[in-house]
């Protein structure tokens, strides 16, 4: 079977794989940093761009991750969000803070 690719898929699993594995190092970095908000905290990455989300984040915790994660090559930009649980106990969508 012969599968063709072109450069735009070959470039989006490049992106997934380097993301992934940027995605791997933050977390690790901020369970060692940040450990005691760890389990709060949501992550993601997407190109470069790491998202991170806890429900009540303060101006200790945004300094804390944004050190923790400037000594992390790959990493281009650390957006902070509020996430904001309901009365059902599911999640709203997440507010920049």
């Amino acid at each position: 079977m012969n599968m063709q690719y072109n450069l735009h898929q070959v470039e989006n699993v490049r992106c997934a794989h380097r993301d992934a594995k940027l995605k791997k190092e933050v977390c690790e970095a901020l369970c060692h940093e940040v450990a005691h908000e760890a389990e709060l905290l949501e992550v993601r990455v997407d190109n470069g761009q790491v998202l991170v989300s806890h429900p009540a984040p303060d101006w200790r915790l945004r300094k804390a991750i944004q050190a923790c994660l400037a000594h992390i090559d790959g990493v281009l930009a650390v957006d902070l969000l509020r996430r904001s649980h309901t009365q059902g106990g599911g999640l709203h969508a997440p507010q920049w803070i």
